[in-house]
């Protein structure tokens, strides 16, 4: 190993002739050459170099760096406090980075290679440059403190991490945007403490948000939880920005304050049947016309838990069916991720999927129960739907279901069409949702990726709906939709698809 600088240019004999290992350092001042770190700007390492030492350039005036892929460790302090190192280099092969490596340094982007498995506590901190990070597959854990109080503004954390420790991106106040993976099992106690991050989507794989660890992200207005999280921790979201939550079936209990001073929070929605264990001051200070929903059958249950929000909790609001008019009675699209849902005994469950005449075909469930990540669409005789809690996940049948469905308010996906249930010019069907248009909450839906059609036609033979009637003796050019319902005016219909025109079906593309 050869240093270039003012003075030094090779090691001393303590670190041997330059293969191997390099030696570990107790402090500073233990190395031969610390009287002339500031002259050092630049290292060339050989490639035979396997171990960078403990504190081996601590607080040295290097400017940039590259390490070979012969290093497996970097040690301890080994570049900290070296304020003018702007540039890193890191190779695979590379598979830990010690405690303090790079404390509070100058770096401006870091890479991960995929070789490194784990780096240690304070890794990167302080270093208030670092706005880019790219950590890749390959990495398992994010020690305490590894990135806090860094400059980063987005950061993607690999699916190969299953945890981070405590503090680990805590400070990175212009931190406004993550994604975590599936494969994330926990997130550790202040993780993003003080970060200014807008919205989190938590995944499935997380089963407990420790203490402290979004809070006073006042710029967090959307948080989705999805089921399999069990644990919130105490003061997980205090003093954030949202606006609402909605807690999945699969929480057991959440902590002391957890969403206490989310001083913008109105609405609370628990899907849990009984979620009677929960922290002292958890929604304290909240909107003052806040609301708690859970599920009709559950109301009294939660009243008698919740002493301290009696007159707050409510029923979840029925869904609202659209009148298709005529024998097709009232319909709506319906999907939750988050719990298994009954509909009430006036309301019937059906599949969809596109057939081969470009309808779209309904077949019932033969289940009141709506299954957790079911999309349906749902047909009531009175129009308003009551949702309660399901004892089981039911035995319904949703073999060959093409919907899909979205929890949250959601973009469309780039490069796919969208089908919404809709009517339009006394056609009920599913029509092309526009360009730039969200997705509901809890809606259900198609896609098509290749199709060009404005509209699928609901076919009224599976669901034994009235056939269509004949128009003999209402004079000519008469239009209908296969559900038998006739075009206003007589006219002819703008939209693509299947109809009835003077007693025959009639193709139009």
């Amino acid at each position: 190993m050869h240093f270039y600088g003012n003075v030094i240019h090779q090691l001393s004999k303590k670190a041997g002739d330059g293969n191997g290992a390099m030696a570990d350092y107790e402090s500073e001042s233990d190395r031969p050459w610390d009287a002339q770190r500031n002259n050092i700007k630049k290292v060339v390492f050989k490639s035979c170099v396997t171990t960078i030492g403990n504190y081996a350039f601590f607080n040295s005036g290097l400017t940039s760096v590259i390490i070979p892929s012969s290093v497996t460790t970097i040690g301890e302090y080994a570049f900290s406090e070296c304020s003018s190192l702007s540039s890193l280099t890191l190779t695979e092969g590379l598979t830990t980075i010690g405690n303090y490596a790079f404390y509070n340094t100058g770096l401006t982007s870091v890479t991960i290679p995929s070789s490194v498995t784990t780096f240690g506590k304070y890794a990167f901190s302080d270093c208030s440059s670092l706005s880019s990070l790219t950590l890749t597959e390959g990495l398992t854990s994010i020690g305490n403190y590894a990135f806090n109080k860094t400059g980063m503004t987005s950061v993607t954390i690999p699916s190969s991490v299953t945890t981070f420790g405590e503090y680990a991106f805590s400070g990175c106040s212009s931190l406004s945007s993550l994604t975590l993976t599936e494969g994330l099992t926990s997130i550790g106690n202040y993780a993003f403490n003080k970060t200014g991050m807008t919205s989190v989507t938590i995944p499935s794989s997380v089963k407990t948000i420790g203490e402290y660890a979004f809070f006073e992200c006042t710029s967090l207005s959307s948080l989705t939880l999805t089921e399999g999280l069990t644990t919130i921790g105490n003061y997980a979201f205090f003093n954030s920005g949202l606006t609402s939550v909605t807690i999945p079936s699969s929480v057991t209990n959440f902590g002391e304050g957890a969403f206490s001073y989310c001083t913008n929070l109105s609405s609370v929605t628990i899907y849990a049947p009984s979620l009677t264990t929960y922290g002292e001051d958890a929604f304290y200070n909240n909107a003052s016309e806040r609301k708690i929903y859970v599920f009709s059958d559950c109301v009294d249950t939660y009243k008698a838990g919740w002493s301290s929000y009696v007159n707050e909790i409510k029923p979840i609001p029925d869904l609202t069916a659209n009148d298709a008019g005529g024998e097709l009675g009232r319909w709506c699209t319906y999907y939750n991720g988050l719990a298994d849902v009954t509909v009430d005994e006036k309301t019937t469950v059906y599949t969809a999927a596109v057939n081969g005449s470009d309808q779209v075909a309904l077949t019932p469930t033969g289940s009141r129960i709506v299954k957790r990540g079911e999309a349906v669409l749902l047909n009531s005789t009175v129009g308003n739907i009551t949702l309660s809690s399901a004892a089981s996940s039911g035995d319904g049948d949703y073999t060959g279901n093409e919907l899909k469905g979205v929890d949250y308010e959601t973009a469309q996906a780039e490069g796919t069409t969208y089908y919404v249930l809709s009517k339009k010019e006394d056609i009920f069907g599913f029509y092309k949702l526009a360009e730039g248009v969200k997705l509901g909450a809890n809606k259900a839906y198609l896609a098509e990726s290749s199709s060009s059609r404005d509209f699928f036609g609901l076919e009224e033979e599976t669901t034994s709906l009235t056939p269509v009637p004949s128009p003999i003796g209402e004079g000519s050019d008469r239009w209908y939709t296969l559900q038998g319902h006739k075009i206003a005016n007589s006219q002819k219909p703008k939209a693509k698809g299947i109809y009835i025109h003077n007693g025959r079906k009639e193709v139009l593309k």
